[in-house]
């Protein structure tokens, strides 16, 4: 039998990763992309406080999130880190993901938040212009005593928009007596008070990144039981800012 060249071989794996972001895209709801829903989230998001964000809920199929958050939990390898600024276990970052065991479904959604489709989405609701397909996602588990305290995540000055995708048994949801909650602090001269999201199942929350003026924390997890693995991370813009 005639053997493939490596540009057959090339063409193939191309072929085939088409195919893996076209599936992956499917993850997500079509409802958020229908103009009703994006006209809706992007008058929330210009018109938040402290400073612009909004929560996308009912984002994914919610039977492929729950796989996700299943084989994450089974599958995945998470070291505590303690130091001043926070306290979580600290998992893989998910670029670095690929071929693992058991962690499809997690790759899966990685390769949905970087899709064409909701990058668009993000650009269209933020107005934040282009944005690259550059993966820059981190996995940090929090249960009793974890958190994070506020920062603001502006470095490095290409990341224009920031998610967090809160994963946990929804079953049994969070409370405001459980703490992990994103709080989202006024920039600095600024009146007003912190803005608490608790962690909702089936939800992405965006934010705007900007240097000084998206300060943000995750309150400690006070509940003895309850855990939350949050995939976050941030989208850059598509050319160097000027």
């Amino acid at each position: 039998m005639k053997r493939a060249g490596a540009k057959g071989i090339g063409a193939a794996n191309k072929k085939k990763r088409a195919a893996e972001r076209e599936q992956s895209a499917k993850l997500f709801s079509p409802a958020i992309f229908e103009d009703a829903a994006k006209a809706k989230a992007k008058a929330e998001y210009g018109g938040a406080t402290p400073f612009p964000h909004v929560v996308l809920r009912g984002a994914c199929i919610s039977e492929s999130l729950l796989k996700t958050f299943t084989a994450a939990i089974q599958g995945m390898q998470a070291d505590l880190k303690d130091s001043d600024t926070f306290k979580r276990y600290e998992g893989p970052a998910l670029q670095d993901i690929d071929g693992a065991p058991n962690l499809g479904p997690v790759a899966a959604l990685r390769d949905s938040l970087y899709s064409p489709e909701f990058r668009a989405l993000v650009s269209d609701i933020t107005g934040c212009g282009a944005l690259s397909e550059k993966v820059d996602c981190v996995s940090g588990i929090y249960n009793e005593g974890c958190h994070l305290l506020p920062h603001d995540a502006a470095l490095p000055s290409s990341r224009r928009v920031a998610f967090l995708v809160p994963l946990f048994d929804p079953e049994d949801p969070f409370t405001p007596e459980d703490g992990g909650s994103l709080e989202l602090y006024p920039p600095a001269g600024q009146k007003g008070g912190v803005r608490t999201l608790l962690p909702e199942w089936n939800s992405v929350v965006l934010f705007e990144v900007q240097r000084g003026a998206s300060v943000h924390a995750i309150s400690e997890v006070l509940s003895e039981d309850k855990t939350v693995l949050f995939l976050s991370g941030w989208f850059h813009a598509a050319a160097p800012l000027a």
